[in-house]
């Protein structure tokens, strides 16, 4: 007789995650910041994250470098197009073990209008029973290299004034439905 593994749902708990994001300036400065509305979820076989479906959703308004006039101008024609491309979303198609702790989520990115193939490593840092709501939280520690040109992301500015990678390093808690 075979065993079907069940389909687990789980989705982000945008209150205790976030999606933070750093870049290099003139080289020697980083400039740092976040997305401030976000959503998602994951589908796995059970307790094991293999073979999940990880689907991520960003607001564009909502960037945040604590600077409101750099802030309008990430959401502008030359960066984002957040008028044109509100969103900035990530699908995987693939979600594989590559250690212990370690996976790899392969997947489509989309931003600013254009989707382009990502891969977004996520480790996973444990799982607890929440006290009051009696349901199963997991925390994933996740980062990936996103080269802006490659997205059209402020095409007017030299690697040298703005470097050429965005690096994504957040923390995604995940509330098991």
């Amino acid at each position: 007789m075979e065993t079907v593994a069940q389909e687990t749902e789980w989705a982000i708990d945008s209150a205790h995650s976030n999606i933070s994001f750093s870049i290099s300036h003139f080289i020697i400065a980083t400039v740092k910041g976040s997305f401030d509305t976000f959503e998602g979820t994951l589908s796995s076989d059970g307790e094991d994250f293999s073979n999940s479906q990880l689907v991520i959703t960003i607001k564009g308004k909502s960037i945040n470098t604590n600077q409101t006039d750099r802030d309008n101008h990430l959401r502008s024609k030359g960066f984002l197009d957040i008028e044109k491309n509100p969103e900035l979303r990530f699908q995987s198609k693939r979600f594989e073990r590559i250690g212990e702790k370690e996976y790899k989520a392969y997947g489509t990115f989309t931003m600013n209008g254009i989707s382009k193939e990502l891969v977004i490593n996520a480790t996973y840092k444990g799982s607890f029973e929440h006290p009051q709501l009696r349901k199963t939280i997991a925390v994933f520690e996740i980062n990936a290299d996103i080269p802006r040109l490659e997205f059209k992301v402020g095409v007017d500015y030299p690697a040298a004034a703005l470097g050429e990678t965005v690096k994504l390093i957040s923390t995604i808690e995940l509330t098991k439905m």
